[in-house]
């Protein structure tokens, strides 16, 4: 692992980790043995939970309790590009059901090829089916899907043994308060906390939500960063982010 690699590990505090997981309340708050889980992968990765390099997700109860811990592809990637060895990267759909990625590394002779099948990778429901996310979008899953394998598989030293990205797991992480790690519930913070995610999730007449997964993910991480922050400083940043959810709807709603 390279120095800015070890000085992005560096940036992440056992203190933090414990602060950004005191915020998960009720369904949604780890068990002890979860929270030492987290917290030692975070460290040992140079995982940052603010800046959505990891999270968790846990379902169920009892027997069937079980914790997800999560990384998105985009960490891959910077881990790949921080080595200084990642020369260029492509994905490819040869055949209907195949998503092939091919990965450059100024190391090697050849380049590295990886196949990732539709039937081996679907995550299905309890019923057999395929889940939402794969249901809705099959060939943007079994990319990433492809992105996590084959990042992995050809940079070892820099991604083996990472958390999975949330397409090879069997968990719909749906972007609803109660599964996103935010500041202190306090009461004016909860009110634009709940005014932002309605706003979020409005539709327009096709009956398609207004603003863009994109958008909503910035959003969705913006907020996950004012959970380390004091809580005047965190109301005024969601008063931010409320004011422009306003403004952009208002100006579509009079045909701006």
């Amino acid at each position: 692992m390279n120095n800015e690699v070890m000085q992005q590990s560096k940036a992440v505090n056992e203190r933090e980790l414990i602060a950004y997981l005191d915020t998960f309340t009720g369904t949604a708050a780890l068990t002890e043995s979860e929270k030492r889980q987290f917290i030692g992968i975070a460290k040992a990765y140079g995982l940052n939970p603010f800046k959505r390099e990891i999270y968790a997700v846990a379902y169920g109860e009892g027997d069937k309790r079980k914790c997800a811990i999560i990384t998105g592809y985009e960490v891959y990637l910077k881990r790949a590009e921080a080595s200084g060895l990642l020369k260029g990267w492509k994905t490819e759909f040869p055949e209907k059901g195949i998503c092939r990625i091919t990965i450059d590394r100024s190391d090697w002779d050849t380049p590295f090829i990886h196949e990732v099948f539709f039937e081996e990778a679907v995550q299905c429901t309890r019923e057999g089916i395929p889940n939402q996310s794969w249901s809705k979008m099959p060939r943007t899953m079994l990319r990433k899907v492809a992105i996590g394998q084959g990042f992995r598989l050809c940079f070892p030293s820099e991604c083996g043994g990472m958390p999975y990205e949330e397409a090879e797991l069997g968990v719909e992480v749906e972007m609803e308060a109660k599964n996103v790690t935010l500041p202190p519930s306090q009461p004016e913070i909860g009110k634009k906390r709940q005014e932002i995610w309605k706003t979020l999730n409005l539709k327009g007449p096709d009956g398609k939500l207004f603003f863009s997964k994109n958008y909503r993910e910035e959003k969705i991480r913006q907020m996950q960063g004012f959970a380390s922050l004091p809580v005047e400083e965190a109301e005024r940043n969601f008063e931010i982010i409320l004011t422009e959810l306003k403004s952009i709807t208002e100006e579509n709603q009079n045909g701006k």
